[in-house]
C-alpha cells in the first residue's frame, strides 16, 4: 500500500469527488460508500487506513 500525500484540489481532480463532500467529511456528517470508494482508490488505499469505527449504544 501506498500513501500519497495530496491536497483537496488534487484529490478532487483525481477522483472526481465533489468539494461539499470532502466538507461533510470534515464535519463528521455521514457521507456514501460511493463516495469514500473513490478516496480509496485514489490515495491507494484500505477502508481501514482512512476510517474507523466506533459504536454508539444509545443509537442501538
Amino acid at each position: 500500500m501506498s500513501y500519497k500525500k495530496m491536497n483537496k484540489n488534487e484529490l478532487k481532480g483525481q477522483g472526481g469527488i465533489r468539494y461539499n463532500m470532502l466538507t461533510l467529511l470534515r464535519k463528521r456528517h455521514l457521507v456514501n460508500l460511493e463516495s469514500l470508494y473513490k478516496i480509496w482508490w485514489c490515495l491507494d488505499c484500505d477502508i481501514g487506513d482512512i476510517m474507523g469505527c466506533k459504536i454508539d449504544k444509545a443509537v442501538l
